[in-house]
């Protein structure tokens, strides 16, 4: 399967999928022909200069060169692109976007170690969670969901900035650090995330958009037999590690390992609050 975006403005995008490259090429053109000729019936302009494409493929050897054309200038290919704060890469390891969260938290540390002889603990984590972790969690969803060694210096960043904050020597155990804060490391702060997410799907559809509200189904919608994992969220038999990693996948397989007791939980809040309890438990454990 190839799959090509097409950037067609700030923050606005045309998704064309296929299997043969040419007829995508075709297809794209004619789409940017369409929204180019709408834009101009309405008194509006794309900017070319910012419109550009990108190709995804589970094929390193796929040619990415297509000939896309917006009002007679050809676009150019790019090998990532930031929509809505997140930045996307051909590849889908988002390297990139954690590369870009580094540089900037980066950059922070030496101001903490100024700032920590100065302002009280309160003040201290109250910066962390406006400067660091809100940062760290906007997005979690999708940039984490890769491999973990692409997360790790981001992971060591964060530690170091706890440590920082918290005057915690370099041996201190990770999980008191977090204990301290009463927030997660980004491994699981990413499972908390998606499980607020499946819980969402489940109970509170309209929360999310139209598009999820089907999103996953239980297994006593797809079979009758009671069995003990009739509640459960139904997984889907998939044969490739990129399929493996898709949030119906990934994030069904997140929430069956979660407790029955949490799980059932309807309440949002109460939920947002177990959860993070559980996963807190799970670190305070793995510190043991």
């Amino acid at each position: 399967m190839i799959k090509c975006i097409n950037f067609v403005a700030d923050d606005t995008n045309l998704f064309i999928s296929g299997k043969d490259f040419n007829k995508i090429e075709l297809d794209c053109n004619i789409a940017i022909s369409k929204i180019s000729s709408w834009m101009s019936a309405n008194k509006l302009v794309l900017n070319e200069d910012k419109t550009v494409y990108m190709t995804f493929s589970l094929k390193n050897t796929i040619n990415n060169n297509l000939n896309l054309m917006l009002n007679s200038i050809p676009l150019k290919p790019a090998d990532s692109v930031k929509f809505l704060g997140v930045i996307l890469d051909n590849k889908l390891n988002w390297i990139t976007h954690i590369d870009e969260i580094y540089s900037k938290l980066i950059k922070l540390t030496s101001l903490f170690y100024k700032l920590r002889n100065k302002l009280p603990p309160n003040i201290l984590k109250d910066i962390y969670f406006s400067m660091i972790h809100s940062k760290l969690i906007y997005g979690i969803e999708i940039y984490a969901n890769t491999y973990v060694t692409h997360l790790e210096k981001l992971i060591t960043l964060n530690n170091k900035i706890l440590r920082i904050l918290q005057f915690k020597l370099s041996k201190s155990h990770r999980a008191d650090l977090y204990l301290e804060y009463n927030t997660l490391p980004i491994n699981l702060l990413f499972k908390y995330k998606i499980s607020t997410f499946i819980h969402k799907c489940i109970y509170n559809k309209g929360l999310l958009p139209l598009i999820f509200q089907n999103y996953l189904s239980l297994n006593n919608s797809v079979h009758s037999h009671n069995t003990r994992t009739k509640d459960l969220v139904h997984v889907s038999q998939v044969n490739k590690f990129y399929g493996s990693r898709s949030i119906n996948i990934l994030g069904a397989r997140i929430w069956n390992n979660l407790p029955h007791i949490i799980a059932s939980i309807s309440s949002i809040i109460s939920f947002e609050k177990t959860a993070k309890e559980y996963f807190l438990s799970e670190l305070k454990c793995s510190s043991e």
